[in-house]
């Protein structure tokens, strides 16, 4: 309680031992028996040092606990177990479900080990560089096709990884290029997108799609020896 709210002429005063003494604000009974059934919600922290439990009782409790009987009765039909043994085939089929997600992810990298040698093998040359692009729908394989061709691919190379809704890409540049001044961040920036990262490695966003051919056209453009070129 707070000395902030309003008492009547008569406060009671709610003691816990030698622990707690407090004001009461609250509901007044003449025995815990009017209470009936009790049901802890929740329990936190409302301040520094102070925590609070929330409960519901009386008729409200009785509902909330049918509610919960209900869905564990419902889960067990579906698990097609007894309730008492829910929690252990749920953990069986979490265990399961992470299993295959783990051979879906290795399936997707297989296809994208393949996705990534046919991009290589269709690279373009322009002006003595060698130009590799890749499209896919999930942000997280365009990074890690970068990764994946620069592992194959050495030098002389931009690859220009992008997703399929065209507002997504990264660029890659090999370390010999970057030696020469060739600067994926500022590559990204001079093409008028917005992102960033480093010399080799950048990335950048857009709200309006591109079309990946314009995106390379404006790389090709601007990618020089001795340094990117400015915007025209």
């Amino acid at each position: 309680a707070f000395f902030g709210e309003k008492y009547e002429d008569k406060v009671r005063v709610v003691s816990v031992g030698e622990f707690s003494k407090e004001l009461c604000g609250g509901t007044h009974l003449d025995s815990t028996g009017q209470i009936g059934l009790f049901k802890i919600i929740q329990e936190g922290s409302v301040a520094s040092g102070v925590r609070r439990i929330e409960a519901t009782t009386g008729t409200h409790a009785y509902k909330l606990i049918k509610n919960e009987e209900e869905v564990i009765s419902d889960i067990s039909a579906l698990l097609k177990v007894p309730q008492q043994n829910i929690v252990r085939e749920l953990q069986k089929k979490l265990s399961r479900v992470k299993e295959i997600e783990k051979q879906l992810e290795g399936g997707k990298f297989d296809t994208l080990k393949t996705s990534i040698q046919n991009d290589i093998d269709k690279r373009d040359n322009f002006k003595g560089i060698n130009y590799i692009t890749h499209v896919d729908e999930n942000p997280d394989s365009v990074r890690r096709a970068v990764d994946l061709i620069k592992e194959k691919v050495k030098e002389n190379a931009i690859i220009v990884s992008a997703t399929s809704t065209g507002k997504f890409f990264v660029l890659g540049i090999t370390q010999d290029l970057c030696e020469k001044g060739i600067d994926a961040s500022k590559l990204i920036h001079e093409a008028g997108y917005s992102g960033g990262g480093r010399k080799d490695f950048a990335q950048a966003g857009t709200n309006q799609a591109f079309k990946l051919d314009d995106l390379i056209k404006k790389i090709k453009e601007r990618a020089t020896p001795g340094g990117t070129s400015t915007l025209i």
